[in-house]
């Protein structure tokens, strides 16, 4: 169970990363759903312009879910049991770094 654990945990961090970078006002299809505050609904198509602006950090956690849950129950225990923690530890720190790196014009 161990080595599904840092599956999981390798490839929801891998896919949320690649959503979380791919995804602009011009290109939102990196997001399995949004939501809109507005309505308090979800949903998988826009809903337009008098709907507010979207959330998609809720579909991209859900594309993450779904990545990782399919790789962990993909990869065979004995593979998955080679995986060490650290290598799960210091991929998680290089995505951070990305993100952090990707989203600097914030806070300059």
């Amino acid at each position: 169970m161990r080595g599904r654990s840092l599956v999981f945990s390798l490839v929801f961090g891998v896919v949320y990363t690649m959503c979380f970078y791919f995804t602009s006002p011009a290109n939102p299809n990196w997001a399995l759903f949004r939501f809109y505050p507005a309505y308090s609904q979800f949903s998988i198509a826009p809903l337009g312009r008098e709907a507010g602006p979207a959330i998609l950090w809720y579909g991209w956690m859900g594309y993450a879910l779904l990545a990782g849950l399919v790789v962990a129950f993909i990869v065979p225990p004995r593979v998955s049991a080679k995986l060490s923690p650290t290598v799960v530890w210091v991929a998680t720190a290089a995505l951070l770094l990305a993100i952090t790196i990707y989203e600097r014009t914030w806070f300059l």
